[in-house]
């Protein structure tokens, strides 16, 4: 019953002469698991980096305060004299 249906196939076509190569994958050790020390070092620098960002925001916004309230009093002691 095999035989039969072996003998229906054909010869092998072009993709079946080719030597089949396994496909080798090289994957740097990147994505390791830390330690807990290497955890919490990393959640302590984002902590860090986000404070400094916020801090960063929060200048600037007081400076643009700064700058809006001189043009003001520029603006009423003109409209005074």
């Amino acid at each position: 019953m095999y035989e039969q249906e072996f003998e229906n196939i054909g010869p092998p076509g072009p993709v079946e002469d080719q030597v089949r190569t396994p496909i080798t994958k090289t994957v740097r050790n990147l994505k390791r698991k830390g330690t807990r020390t290497d955890v919490l070092e990393m959640i302590r620098n984002d902590k860090q980096k986000f404070n400094e960002s916020y801090l960063n925001i929060q200048n600037s916004k007081i400076v643009e305060r700064k700058r809006k309230n001189d043009l003001l009093e520029e603006k009423n002691k003109l409209l005074n004299q």
